[in-house]
């Protein structure tokens, strides 16, 4: 039994075993080159870099995407102001106008804008149409109901100390567009 004893000593340590493989090759666990091994390293450390490439990319399309929405709301805001501007623009060369006519005619701009900002005072009211022949102004607009008509003829009948008469020209039935059409005439005070 000692015998037995010093052989199993010795066939347990590590120096001693003995690795007995039967099994055909393409069953056998494969043992990877060199080449195999760097390239699973190189593969494992490209998709390693592709990720955060990947991330980068799809955060900027999104800051992309959400600049382009932004840039459209303002190219919108900016045709609106444009818009504003082409219509400001024309109201004023029409002011520019009436004026030149007053002027042109030998009376001041008083009476002009004395109607123009009776009209602007007057919610719902907007002229369309200003011309002056000699002592006379004649207006026409339209107004939001047949209120603010109302109101604005008496502003204008109150001021006896510019006008000595004001006329209904005519006073319109409501066109579907939820407006009345007036024509007023308005006789200035003689200076």
């Amino acid at each position: 039994m000692h015998r037995f004893l010093e052989w199993h000593r010795q066939a347990s340590r590590p120096e001693a075993r003995l690795d007995l493989n039967v099994l055909p090759e393409r069953y056998r666990q494969g043992r990877l080159s060199p080449g195999q091994a760097a390239l699973i390293i190189l593969l494992v450390f490209l998709i390693a870099l592709v990720v955060p490439v990947y991330q980068a990319v799809s955060r900027s399309r999104e800051e992309t995407s959400s600049l382009q929405l932004e840039l459209n709301a303002l190219n919108s805001q900016v045709q609106a102001i444009h818009s504003r501007q082409q219509r400001l623009a024309q109201l004023q060369t029409e002011i520019a106008k009436y004026e030149a006519v007053l002027g042109a005619r030998g009376m001041t701009s008083h009476y002009f804008q004395l109607v123009v900002t009776i009209a602007e005072v007057v919610p719902g009211v907007y002229l369309r149409n200003v011309s002056i022949n000699q002592n006379q102004i004649v207006l026409s607009g339209t107004a939001d109901s047949y209120e603010p008509a109302f109101d604005f003829f008496t502003a204008l009948e109150q001021r006896t100390e510019d006008f000595s008469s004001v006329k209904w020209g005519q006073i319109g039935l409501t066109t579907g567009a939820d407006e009345v059409p007036f024509g007023i005439t308005i006789d200035l005070a003689q200076e």
